[in-house]
Parts: structure tokens; sequence; C-alpha cells
């Protein structure tokens, strides 16, 4: 009697792995494509958030008639009890700055690692504006 040997296969080849993590590099790239799409969103929203509370502490001071506010202002007079500007640069995702000399009475933020990156608000009429990169 001839014992017939079926050959029985375990396992998967190389192509279907290769397939495989190919598959979900893709699904990888693309969720981080998101991510970091989400991360730039959320920053613009903490500056216009700090810009915006900053905006109110500027028409406290018109209220009250403090009329020196500008250049050289500190974050105090505008209500805030510690300064944006006062983390290591490693962890500021924006650099505060008050009066650009291009445009006065603004207070603009711009991004750390890209000065194309900004977001201003006009503090005689509140409105923000930005480089375009933030969306509206």
């Amino acid at each position: 009697m001839t014992k017939l040997f079926i050959r029985k296969t375990h396992g998967f080849t190389l192509v279907e792995i290769i397939v495989v993590v190919v598959i979900i590099g893709i699904f990888a790239s693309a969720f981080m494509w998101a991510l970091s799409s989400f991360y730039e969103k959320s920053m613009a929203a903490e500056a216009k958030e700090i810009l915006t509370k900053a905006f109110g502490g500027y028409n406290r001071l018109v209220v009250e008639g403090e009329s020196t506010w500008g250049t050289g202002s500190n974050w105090s007079q505008l209500g805030f009890d510690w300064d944006p500007n006062g983390f290591d640069v490693s962890r500021r995702h924006f650099d505060y700055v008050f009066d650009d000399p291009n445009n006065p009475n603004t207070l603009t933020a711009t991004r750390t690692n890209d000065a194309t990156r900004w977001i201003m608000i006009d503090l005689r009429s509140g409105r923000i504006t930005n480089s375009g990169f933030y969306g509206k």
C-alpha cells in the first residue's frame, strides 16, 4: 500500500505578509495626517482663546480710562495670571507680540517654529485675522 503524501501549508506566504504590512502602513500614514491636522487646529484654537481674552482685558482698560497701555505692556494688565511667552520654547506653540511695528494696536500670535503661520487680533475692533493656514 502506498501512502499519498499531501503537502500541508501552514502560515502565510511572504507576499501575503508584505501586502498586509503595506496596507497597515497606508492606514497609519492616513491616521497620522489626520492627527496632525487636528493638532494644528487645536493649537490655533488655543491662540485664539488667548487673543480673545487679551481683547477683553484691553476693553476693560479702555473702559477704566487707561490710556498708557501699549508697547511694553505686560500680560497682568490684561487680566492674565501668567505670561503665555513664559514657557520654554520647546513647550510653547506661539510667540505673542503686542503692537507689532507693522500693525499697531494689535496682538499677534506667531508660530514658534514657523513665522509664516500667525493669528492676529485688532485690539480696537476685535477682528481676528490669520495667515490663511488655520482656516477661518
